[in-house]
């Protein structure tokens, strides 16, 4: 670049140079032009009204779009058609960035000129996969936004169409952290009842019964505590099983041991047993040794040959 060259420059389509490195995705360049330079990340194009944040969108880049986001752009900024970066990143098939945006509460629903979501745009140019996360993504959003309501029996439907009851929001919080947070008993008990996890953990490494006791919750604390008392239970029963278990094999091993161990000792002294009691062919004494035996004989036959 040079000296006292104008960063805010624009071609005829009223692409700016931040708005070329957000289509190149040169980060680098990107992080200079905004930092050093003061380069406006809200500059938009002559016919779209594009902002750097929606060509990297469209391209994919979202260590790019993570970037703009911490400089405070919205995560929901649209441009003259009303397209999202959700909208580019579902119509252009780029679903690591979705998941991205979704996690940062991009609007799912949100639609643009032509009342489309970004749902309808992914169904349309047949991304099944991106399809499969959408509609996903919004029920999980959908059964938060439930919990933190209290609605119950919205809860109730979300889960049964396959809500997922664990899903977290940007905060990392569950339905059963906004259950304790905000005193829904009836429905933190339901959670409970479907399994939901109470040691999860937010981004502040709060538990849903760290929520409640910050806000003296009582009756909550004392049903997230039951069941956590009873997984205690059950943990510590299934290593007291598990220390038998390994008891009784070890001491099924030490008896196979000792059983090899006589076995053997017997075969030993049945064998020293016959070779002590070998008898001759009658002139050989009871209780004779097999070494006595055999010097007998070579006696005997040393006297037949002098004879």
């Amino acid at each position: 670049m040079e000296p006292g060259a104008n960063i805010e420059a624009k071609d005829n389509n009223g692409w700016t140079l931040l708005h070329y490195a957000a289509s190149k995705g040169h980060k680098e360049i990107i992080e200079f032009l905004v930092n050093e330079k003061k380069a406006n990340i809200n500059a938009r194009t002559t016919s779209d009204s594009k902002k750097p944040i929606h060509v990297a969108a469209k391209e994919g880049y979202q260590e790019i779009v993570d970037f703009f986001l911490g400089k405070r752009m919205r995560v929901d900024d649209a441009d003259n058609d009303k397209w999202t970066p959700l909208h580019y990143a579902a119509a252009y098939n780029h679903l690591e960035l979705s998941k991205f945006l979704v996690g940062q509460r991009a609007n799912i629903e949100a639609k643009n000129k032509d009342n489309k979501t970004p749902l309808d745009l992914a169904c349309k140019r047949n991304h099944m996969k991106m399809v499969d996360f959408l509609a996903q993504a919004k029920l999980d959003q959908d059964l938060i936004t439930a919990a933190a309501e209290g609605s119950l029996q919205t809860v109730k439907n979300l889960i049964e169409r396959g809500a997922d009851i664990e899903a977290k929001d940007e905060k990392g919080w569950t339905p059963l952290h906004y259950a304790a947070r905000y005193n829904h008993l009836e429905l933190c008990e339901f959670l409970l009842g479907q399994h939901a996890n109470i040691e999860a953990k937010n981004k502040n490494n709060k538990t849903p019964l760290d929520l409640a006791r910050e806000r003296n919750h009582m009756e909550i604390v004392s049903s997230l505590m039951q069941p956590q008392l009873g997984q205690k239970m059950t943990a510590v029963a299934e290593e007291t099983i598990q220390k038998v278990k390994n008891l009784i094999e070890q001491s099924a091993n030490i008896e196979a041991k000792d059983m090899d161990i006589s076995n053997d000792n017997l075969k030993s002294d049945r064998r020293a047993s016959s070779n002590d009691s070998l008898e001759s062919d009658g002139d050989t004494a009871p209780g004779t040794t097999v070494k006595e035996v055999k010097v007998e004989s070579y006696a005997k036959s040393r006297k037949v040959q002098r004879q």
